[in-house]
């Protein structure tokens, strides 16, 4: 078995499109003309392999999440600012960190600093990864600003 075909051998980053699941010393597959060729046409399974490989960190969202949202309430917030923080805040400790701080009146600037030295280490995560994402292309950018701390 390659590494192509089970996830949790190996980095799942180095599939590409134009890699052929095919043995090594057999005909490469044909070039695809999209880069944006769906993967899992060519890697039966790979989603639910992904989703499945996924469910630990999915928990650990889930009742951060929850976390979140209580002490977002018991903070006098409500579900609106819950919502505008989940979509426009990418850094769940900034979430968190945020909450107190617009709790206690705190200035925008204020707020605005602390959210960007607290989600600045993704900054660095991503920075890591650059000759990792190398062959990316055009998905690089969305690779590291994606990146989270349970990658």
């Amino acid at each position: 078995m390659n590494k192509r075909e089970d996830l949790g051998q190996g980095d799942s980053s180095d599939i590409t499109a134009d890699e052929s699941t095919t043995e090594p010393n057999s005909e490469p597959a044909p070039d695809h003309k999209s880069e944006s060729a769906d993967l899992t046409a060519t890697h039966p399974g790979a989603a639910r392999r992904a989703f499945i490989a996924s469910i630990p960190v999915m928990t650990g969202y889930v009742f951060l999440g929850i976390g979140f949202g209580i002490l977002l309430q018991n903070s006098g917030f409500g579900v609106g600012w819950a919502l505008a923080m989940s979509l426009g805040i990418y850094s769940g400790a900034t979430q968190f960190v945020a909450i107190p701080l617009l709790a206690t009146g705190a200035s925008f600037a204020t707020v605005a600093l602390t959210a960007f030295m607290v989600g600045s280490r993704h900054l660095f995560y991503g920075l890591s990864l650059i000759d990792k994402y190398r062959n990316a292309r055009w998905r690089k950018p969305y690779l590291v600003y994606a990146l989270t701390d349970e990658t």
